[in-house]
């Protein structure tokens, strides 16, 4: 044992040695931690898992400081149903380190899969000191990825950006979005009335900031919990690249911010039609029906089989290329 941990030296890791008492009553556990990675919370977590693979209980645990550039946590483990003869110790030391992999780490080797070398190195560089504690306990995996794309193209090409992905199944009333606004928050006032006017009530809502290495102003990102006002299933992969389009012209005030817009996810129409089907709300106002512009748009989202046929139908009579 004293030889691997002289080895420790060479290579800074999570180490994990364990000797039995010669009375077989309890087993002495060493385990090595790098002083960056050590916190009273990871050596809990630590002993949660010895004592579920020993089958035990922890009687107590002591943290000492050495020489050497590890923190040193010596657990002794009390056999509840008795010691066995073998113990798996390579499989524990594995849950020990996973156990121990910080967020940045997580973040090192998702780039390091998604991208070449060279690039994966500048963006770890760029962003792993960038989201802040809140976030990281939070999000996790492919999501931190697609965080990260979505705000490169925030300081390259666009100052907003909105993502949708599904909360649960790829069908479900639950939805989650994430809109990307740089320099300043994005007042909630300005987005709930055009996320209601989508056909969506916000469940929740969490805002995170993120500043990454060379960059003056910070990104906002606001993480949204959404449910269907009309408990109406979702089908994300097929509404979402005409809900975040019909989110940016509202923002943008490029078309208007009515309950027409619910035709998107109840229809699956995208911002286009809705702008038709407006017109004709407006075209038989005035031409004088008794029937108001909210009833008229409240009757299309009610209909929305009847709705969906109506924008084919207008499509294969009107389109050019079809005409």
């Amino acid at each position: 044992i004293g030889l691997e941990i002289l080895h420790l030296q060479e290579r800074r890791r999570l180490a994990f040695f364990m000797r039995r008492d010669q009375f077989n009553r309890f087993l002495s556990c060493l385990v090595y931690i790098p002083r960056d990675r050590f916190d009273s919370d990871l050596c809990d977590r630590i002993a949660t898992i010895l004592g579920s693979e020993f089958e035990g209980t922890i009687a107590n645990y002591k943290a000492q400081y050495g020489e050497l550039a590890f923190a040193r946590v010596h657990y002794t483990v009390q056999s509840t149903t008795g010691l066995k003869d073998h113990y798996d110790i390579d499989h524990i030391e594995s849950l020990l380190v996973e156990e121990s992999r910080t967020w940045t780490d997580d973040l090192k080797l998702a780039l390091m899969e998604r991208y070449h070398e060279v690039q994966s190195a500048y963006l770890y560089r760029r962003y792993r000191k960038a989201f802040d504690r809140g976030y990281q306990d939070r999000q996790k995996g492919s999501t931190v990825l697609e965080d990260l794309i979505e705000i490169e193209e925030v300081y390259e090409n666009d100052p907003f950006r909105v993502r949708i992905y599904s909360a649960q199944d790829k069908s479900s009333t639950a939805l989650k979005l994430k809109i990307y606004n740089r320099s300043i928050p994005l007042p909630l006032s300005d987005v709930l009335p055009i996320l209601e006017n989508l056909d969506l009530k916000v469940v929740s809502e969490v805002p995170y900031t993120v500043s990454p290495l060379g960059e003056e102003e910070s990104v906002w990102i606001h993480d949204f919990t959404l449910e269907s006002r009309g408990s109406c299933l979702i089908d994300v992969d097929k509404a979402c690249k005409k809900f975040e389009e019909t989110l940016i012209k509202v923002r943008n005030r490029d078309i208007e911010n009515d309950g027409f817009n619910r035709l998107v996810l109840r229809a699956n129409l995208n911002w286009w039609q809705c702008i038709l089907f407006r017109a004709y709300a407006k075209y038989l106002r005035l031409i004088g029906t008794p029937f108001s512009k909210a009833y008229i748009s409240n009757t299309l989202v009610k209909n929305p089989t009847v709705v969906a046929l109506l924008a084919k139908l207008f499509e294969e009579r009107f389109h050019p290329s079809k005409a």
